[in-house]
C-alpha cells in the first residue's frame, strides 16, 4: 500500500507524522495491496492534490477538506472514504455527518513512545510553518517567558514538547489538536495569511468546541506576510527587529491570558473509539 500526504521540503510535524503513524495505527499496512494508496493526516482532499488519483484506488481515513483554492473533488467510485476529520469535511463531499469522526493525530495519546512524562514549566507556542519567518519567535519568547517550539522540527520531538506542555499556544492546528488528545489545555490563535479557518472548524465541530479564533494582533503590518522581498526590506527600515520582538512578546503574553480549550473526556474518548472501529474494519479489509 502506498501513502499520500503533504511532504513539505521546509517540515512541518502535522505532516510528517504520516511517515510512521500509520505503523502504529496499521501494523504490517506497508505489505498490503500495492494498488491501494493511503490517504492520511492533512488537508489533503481538494481537487489538484486527488485529480491524478481519479480511478485509481484509495482509502481515506481522517483527512479533511480544504485547500486547493476551495475546489472540492467529486468523490470517485474507487475511493474509499472510511473517515473524515470532522463534520465539515463530510458535509461538503456530501457524505453523512457521522462520518467525520477526527483527526489520526488524536490517536497519538495511545502511543506507548509517548509515554507519560514530566510537565515542562513554560507554556510553548507553536505557529503555523508559514509563519516561523515573520517574527524571531525565540526571542520574542524568551521575552515573556514562554518556548517557541518550531514546527518545522522533528515530528515526535515537537509531540514530545506539545505532550509535556503545561498550556500550548497554537496557531498550527495539529498542535491543538495533539495538546487536546494529552489533555493539555490549548488557546488557538491566527497570524499569518496561511492560517485556513475552515480547517479549525472541521476540529472544532468533531470536538464539540464552539469559539471563534482572535488574531494574535488586530495589525497584520507587524507581521507582513507574503508582500514579497522588496516591500519586506522597506517595512524593516521602519521597524527594527528589536521592537518587533518586544511588540510580539506583549503579544504573546496577552494572548496566553485568553480562555484555554479542551474537549470534554467523553467526547474524546468516543472519537477514539470510533476511530479505532474505522481502523479495524480497514485491516479487515485490506490486511
Amino acid at each position: 500500500m502506498k501513502l499520500f500526504y503533504c511532504k513539505l521540503e521546509a517540515g512541518n510535524f502535522g505532516d510528517d507524522l504520516n511517515e510512521w503513524i500509520w505503523d502504529h495505527l496499521l501494523p504490517g499496512w506497508r505489505e498490503w495491496d500495492p494498488e491501494v494508496t493511503l490517504v492520511g493526516v492533512g488537508t489533503l482532499i481538494n481537487a489538484p492534490n486527488l485529480l491524478p488519483y481519479a480511478g485509481r484506488r484509495m482509502v481515506i481515513m481522517g483527512s479533511g477538506v480544504g485547500y486547493g483554492h476551495g475546489t472540492i473533488p467529486a468523490l470517485d467510485p474507487k475511493w474509499d472514504v472510511r473517515c473524515l476529520r470532522g463534520p465539515r469535511s463530510a458535509m461538503l463531499l456530501g457524505l453523512p455527518e457521522s462520518i467525520g469522526i477526527t483527526d489520526p493525530a488524536t490517536m497519538l495519546s495511545d502511543l506507548p513512545v509517548f509515554g507519560a512524562g514530566e510537565r515542562s514549566a513554560k507554556p510553548i507556542f507553536v505557529p503555523h510553518w508559514e509563519s516561523v519567518s515573520l517574527v524571531n519567535w525565540q526571542e520574542a519568547c524568551r521575552r515573556c517567558d514562554m518556548e517557541f517550539v518550531d514546527p518545522r522540527g522533528d515530528a515526535r520531538h515537537v509531540i514530545g514538547k506539545i505532550s509535556r506542555a503545561p498550556l500550548v499556544l497554537a496557531e498550527s492546528m495539529h498542535a491543538a489538536i495533539i495538546a487536546d488528545t494529552f489533555r493539555v489545555p490549548w488557546i488557538p490563535t491566527r497570524i499569518g495569511r496561511s492560517f485556513l479557518a475552515s480547517k479549525w472548524r472541521d476540529f472544532f465541530m468533531s470536538s464539540g468546541i464552539e469559539t471563534e479564533i482572535e488574531p494574535l494582533h488586530e495589525d497584520r503590518i507587524r507581521f507582513p506576510s507574503r508582500i514579497g522581498p522588496i516591500s519586506t526590506r522597506k517595512l524593516a527600515h521602519k521597524i527594527s527587529s528589536r521592537n518587533l520582538n518586544i511588540h510580539a512578546a506583549r503579544d504573546l503574553q496577552m494572548a496566553s491570558k485568553r480562555s484555554a480549550f479542551l474537549s470534554q473526556d467523553a467526547t474524546l474518548n468516543r472519537n477514539k473509539e470510533r476511530f479505532q472501529e474505522a481502523l479495524d474494519k480497514v485491516r479487515r479489509t485490506y490486511g
